[in-house]
């Protein structure tokens, strides 16, 4: 059912006349072209569950210099970023939106009848399978690009397929084909898909962007680029240059609470932070006030980053009127156009763009990243070493607990780095903003990672523990243990916050606010 198989027979044959046979009255903006004489062609399999959005449309843009080489060794060098959209008004459901990014040198391109122009077709489809492997939607697109001179041989093709998903584990498998070739390229990968909230601060996944720009109503019309009044170009990858002077981002913010006046106003703060840097860069801060709950985030903001390499691009949005935080973070990666590099000295570190950041953190840094992961005996064995030792039993430990050592990056490893970022900047009690590992929010996400929901319920205070009815927090797990979760409450109002209750094993049980919490919980919905 969900093969594509057809097309390499009857079908592609079909679209390659159509290619050939194109009529030259054409709607030109500026890289894109669509044609009156061939519209994308669209196939579409709806099953059991979720709703299924189509989304076509084609960019070029111009990434450096490669070695020339032959089709058959370059392939379509097909890549996937899924970005998710909780907009409300599909929950439960999630909007999922797969970007891709395919090379254009991979594809076969044929002269149209009038000699004007070379083209190539292209079929696309994004196949959803539930946790027994079983399909269970999809999604596909049939569009052709024209061939650009632009970027030379490494030059691409952006595009996007959307589905609406509802809560669960899944997998995916995204199959881009070049039809005159047949040629085509899979990308599988797994997929968590979290329930939309109705009532709660959240922010979609961040959209990166080659162009981005306000078009008026005549523009929008069948261009599927175009969202909420914006063009947006996608850059699946998040690759820029240092010689760029801005970051385009799109991004949506959802659910923000209203004050006794009617109005709704946030706080924004955007974060550019190198790999294995423990500060941010602060780009962008600033304070709005908006007209509705929900809004669209389209930004164009300056940088001034002159080093290549990987990054960390963090959008925090505050609602001032809950006050409540929600960040959302993905990888941006700046080149140099000069060298075509990533790297800052041409060697690549341990996570494949320059050298590693982590051979330049302090014993101290490194003794903090593990702290919270090594069992009470290992810890006292660390601390009873001199320096050479922890060092060497700190190198040790990431040995043992790298997944995959066929490879140079050591994911393990890279992700606790983040985690550890992540719980200095939300939660350090310093100026130095160094110490947030060290409270409890701190030491739960780096043993468990970032909690699936983060609940915020105004709770009467029990006992003498807390006076403040804002004060209390439930992270939930759904990964972990079949379901845990853990109730922070704020110490007496200075916003530091300690675990109070879980029901985690080997956590902190206390059977005195067990049932009064969770009935609370459980009256608002938790």
């Amino acid at each position: 059912m969900y093969k594509h198989t057809f097309y390499k027979h009857t079908f592609y044959r079909q679209i390659v006349v159509m290619l050939n046979n194109l009529q030259t009255n054409k709607i030109e903006t500026g890289t894109f072209v669509y044609s009156a004489a061939f519209r994308p062609v669209s196939t579409t399999v709806r099953v059991r569950r979720g709703i299924v959005l189509l989304l076509g449309a084609l960019a070029f843009f111009p990434t450096g210099k490669s070695p020339a080489r032959t089709l058959e060794s370059v392939g379509l060098d097909l890549r996937v970023t899924p970005i998710s959209f909780p907009n409300p008004l599909l929950a439960p459901a999630t909007l999922i939106e797969f970007s891709y990014v395919i090379s254009q040198s991979g594809l076969e391109f044929l002269t149209d009848s009038a000699g004007s122009q070379r083209l190539a077709g292209i079929y696309a489809d994004v196949v959803l399978f539930d946790s027994t492997n079983t399909p269970v939607d999809s999604s596909s697109q049939v569009y052709y690009t024209r061939e650009s001179n632009v970027g030379g041989e490494r030059s691409v093709v952006s595009n996007r397929l959307r589905l609406a998903i509802t809560p669960g584990s899944y997998s995916y498998r995204l199959t881009v084909m070049d039809i005159t070739s047949k040629r085509e390229e899979s990308r599988s990968n797994t997929l968590n898909v979290v329930e939309a909230s109705r009532d709660r601060l959240s922010i979609s996944g961040v959209e990166f962007a080659h162009r981005l720009e306000r078009v008026d109503e005549d523009n929008q019309r069948n261009n599927p680029l175009v969202k909420n009044g914006r063009l947006v170009t996608p850059n699946p990858l998040g690759v820029c240059s240092i010689d760029d002077s801005l970051i385009h981002i799109y991004a949506e913010i959802y659910n923000l609470a209203r004050d006794t006046a009617g109005g709704y106003r946030m706080g924004v703060r955007v974060e550019l932070v190198e790999s294995g840097a423990l500060f941010p860069s602060i780009l962008d801060e600033s304070f709005w006030e908006v007209e509705g709950g929900s809004i669209v985030f389209a930004k164009s903001i300056e940088h001034k980053t002159k080093k290549p390499g990987k990054y960390m691009f963090n959008l925090i949005v505050t609602d001032a009127n809950a006050g409540i935080t929600d960040t959302s973070a993905r990888p941006i990666y700046f080149y140099d156009p000069e060298t075509g590099s990533f790297f800052a000295d041409g060697a690549a570190g341990a996570d494949g763009f320059g050298p590693d950041p982590y051979d330049t953190t302090s014993l101290e840094t490194r003794r903090n990243i593990v702290y919270w992961l090594l069992s009470p005996r290992d810890r006292g064995m660390m601390e009873s070493l001199n320096d050479v030792g922890q060092q060497q039993f700190i190198k040790q430990f990431w040995i043992d607990n790298d997944d995959n050592k066929a490879t140079r990056v050591n994911e393990y490893r890279n992700e606790l780095i983040a985690r550890f970022a992540i719980a200095n900047r939300r939660y350090s009690r310093s100026i130095e903003r160094a110490d947030g590992w060290n409270t409890d929010p701190g030491r739960i996400i780096m043993q468990y990672g970032e909690p699936d929901e983060r609940m915020e319920v105004a709770i009467p205070s029990i006992g003498n523990d807390v006076t403040d009815e804002h004060s209390w927090e439930r992270w939930n797990y759904d990964r972990i243990q079949g379901g845990v979760y853990f109730i922070f409450a704020n110490d007496r109002g200075y916003s530091e916050f300690r675990l109070r209750h879980s029901n985690a094993q080997g956590e902190r049980f206390d059977s005195g606010v067990e049932e009064n919490i969770n009935r609370i919980f459980r009256s608002t919905g938790g």
